[in-house]
């Protein structure tokens, strides 16, 4: 009976079963502190390209802080058994609890159209989503995207990699200006971001999946705008300054196309007060938009309702709260927030207003962002005031951290935004 399952779903991974073994009582993002789930992964066939998949696979869910590989079967909660091998294309995976008897194995198959590197690195990453799909109930975020911004001959340059997938780091802009605070589409194509040039900040759209080296200047006043973000509708929202005391939000839509080049078309200012109104961040589900305000003469977090336009003022404790970033499914904000001296990452419940500091007073720590599955956060951090700042990530009900990339010392890296999930 389990060579006719196995055979049935060889044929395809088959959708998600609906029964998860940690997704209720053992794992969600909103706890306090996970606990890891030991897991011992073993091939049947010993070939070249197998070994290479199993140290790849284990090395994807060990960065995934979800968890930890063991060398031997009984010190396992799970056991993953592949079968066949990549060679002939294919592969039987085998789940199986090793300490819960009620845990039901779970079967599936992939396919390989070839033996690429390349190729078999995503279909890697796929198989480590589809273990956390399994026994976590999330989508998982290996092979997403992140890029953020590094400092290479004393200006700001974009990259990207995908998360958890060795050698994946590649650059984005190719201009000769400072380029920061990249914010991704909805189709997971392009990103739009901000450029410091001799004349001031201007705002540049820039085709990444594929990735085409020309950038296109979509807002060319020079000086005037910042931070923009795209929304789930396609709108674009950005900070224009007015004064010194005195910066609004704005809502765009972006025209045109890339034979044609693009402009941005205002729709409507979002906020009106004469106080300076800065990062907006837009819900997954359009309808809310957090953004900081000085308006209490210091900065703090605020939610606007795009509908009714009610503003509801979200951080109280502390005098300098910024960077707020929605979680993927709108319960929470993340931001950070200075307090005794020392730059924190916070995040609130937008419902019981339940505050939680997830970074140690080990690090510090700024501009968060979360992956597209809400399991993790990255964020800017120093470990002290004297070193450059690098990109790390931890699990995004805080705790232990780990550096995301591996540039040289020396090498400044900031802003960095998490974007599309891999498909």
């Amino acid at each position: 009976m389990k060579t006719i399952k196995k055979a049935v779903v060889l044929l395809a991974v088959l959708p998600f079963f609906f029964a998860t073994a940690f997704a209720l009582d053992y794992f969600e993002v909103d706890k306090p502190s996970i606990k890891k789930a030991a897991i011992f992964i073993s091939v049947q066939k010993s070939t070249t390209l197998n070994k290479q998949f199993v140290s790849q696979i284990q090395s994807m869910l060990e960065a995934s802080l979800l968890f930890t590989n063991v060398a031997v079967a009984k010190n396992a909660d799970y056991s993953i058994i592949l079968e066949n091998s990549i060679e002939s294309k294919e592969l039987l995976v085998t789940i199986k609890g090793e300490k819960q008897t009620e845990f039901q194995p779970k079967y599936f198959g992939l396919k390989f159209l070839n033996t690429e590197e390349e190729y078999v690195q995503r279909k890697t990453s796929q198989m480590g989503n589809r273990i956390i799909k399994e026994l976590f109930g999330i989508s998982g975020a290996i092979g997403s995207t992140l890029t953020w911004s590094q400092t290479e001959n004393a200006r700001k340059v974009i990259y990207k990699k995908a998360f958890a997938v060795p050698n994946s780091g590649m650059q984005v802009t190719y201009n000769f200006y400072t380029n920061y605070g990249a914010s991704w589409n909805q189709a997971n194509d392009q990103i739009i971001y901000t450029s410091h040039t001799d004349f001031g900040t201007v705002i540049n759209l820039q085709q990444v999946e594929p990735l085409i080296f020309k950038a296109h200047e979509i807002f060319t006043q020079a000086g005037i705008a910042s931070s923009p973000i795209w929304a789930s509708d396609g709108s674009i929202y950005m900070t224009l300054y007015v004064s010194n005391q005195n910066s609004d939000i704005v809502k765009f839509e972006l025209e045109g196309d890339a034979e044609k080049g693009y402009n941005l078309k205002k729709v409507r200012a979002i906020t009106h007060m004469p106080t300076i109104e800065t990062e907006p961040a837009i819900s997954a589900d359009g309808m809310q938009m957090a953004f900081v305000s000085d308006q209490t003469s210091e900065p703090q977090v605020y939610i606007l309702d795009l509908a009714t336009q009610k503003v509801t003022r979200v951080t109280r404790t502390g005098g300098y709260n910024v960077s707020p970033v929605w979680s993927p499914n709108g319960r929470y904000l993340a931001y950070r927030s200075i307090r005794q001296g020392i730059s924190s990452l916070y995040r609130i419940n937008i419902e019981t207003k339940e505050e939680k500091r997830l970074t140690a007073e080990g690090i510090l720590a700024e501009e968060p962002t979360w992956s597209p599955d809400g399991s993790l956060l990255a964020f800017t951090g120093r470990k002290d005031k004297q070193d450059s700042s690098k990109i790390y990530y931890m699990l995004a009900s805080g705790g232990d951290y780990q550096r995301l990339t591996d540039t040289a010392q020396d090498v400044v890296e900031s802003g960095p935004t998490w974007g599309p999930s891999l498909h």
